[in-house]
């Protein structure tokens, strides 16, 4: 009997407990896939889960969420991108992404203004365009255009926001993520992850806000 126990100690020691493989593994090719381990996606994956959720809200419900939200963020303080709204609120009306993402164009004002608060470049408070605008190559006459040229093209509305060859590669650009309604194909061409790796996270975590008021 005591060589029986013996010998499964020594078995229980040699096996590796499922979860410890896993671990094991993630660790082993985080080596050759960068620092990102399998521990890592939960907390990503959880946020995105809650925001690629396709969820069918009134128009006063989102105007109420995004008003909710704005203040929560800025504790109180109005905000200069509140004043364009209703406009926000439109675009859930005539685009399919932005009845999947209705929160979309706040969660980005935040991101990169402060809700337009620290905007940097005329009547931009989306940054829409941030490169152009800066060789002088995008120069929108209102708050109201800078919007909607960023809801045109990231809705894929040929029609509509400035002419030329620039706009139709504009909205190719958003293409993917019109079809896959995958957010972070949206972050990754709107601010490649070279140039801001926390983007992606950034945005999901301003689009939960919104969309728990």
């Amino acid at each position: 009997n005591g060589r029986r126990r013996n010998s499964k100690k020594k078995e229980s020691k040699n096996k590796m407990n499922p979860l410890a493989f896993l671990q094991n593994l993630g660790q082993g090719l985080s080596g050759l896939f960068g620092p990102q381990t399998f521990t890592d996606l939960p907390q990503r994956s959880s946020l995105q889960s809650q925001a690629t959720t396709p969820k069918k809200s009134s128009k006063e419900d989102i105007e109420k969420k995004i008003r909710s939200g704005l203040k929560q963020y800025s504790k109180g303080k109005e905000l200069p991108i509140e004043k364009y709204i209703p406009q926000m609120v439109a675009a859930t009306e005539r685009y399919p992404i932005f009845q999947q993402y209705p929160y979309l164009i706040p969660a980005v004002s935040i991101v990169e203004t402060s809700g337009g608060a620290n905007w940097r470049r005329l009547n931009n408070p989306l940054s829409w365009g941030a490169r152009a605008q800066a060789a002088g190559l995008y120069n929108p006459q209102s708050v109201e255009q800078s919007i909607e040229d960023f809801i045109t093209a990231v809705g894929g509305d040929i029609n509509r926001g400035p002419a030329g060859s620039d706009r139709q590669r504009q909205i190719e650009y958003y293409r993917p993520f019109r079809e896959k309604g995958d957010i972070s194909l949206f972050a990754n061409t709107y601010e490649p992850p070279e140039n801001n790796p926390n983007y992606l996270q950034d945005l999901l975590s301003y689009l939960a806000l919104f969309e728990n008021q």
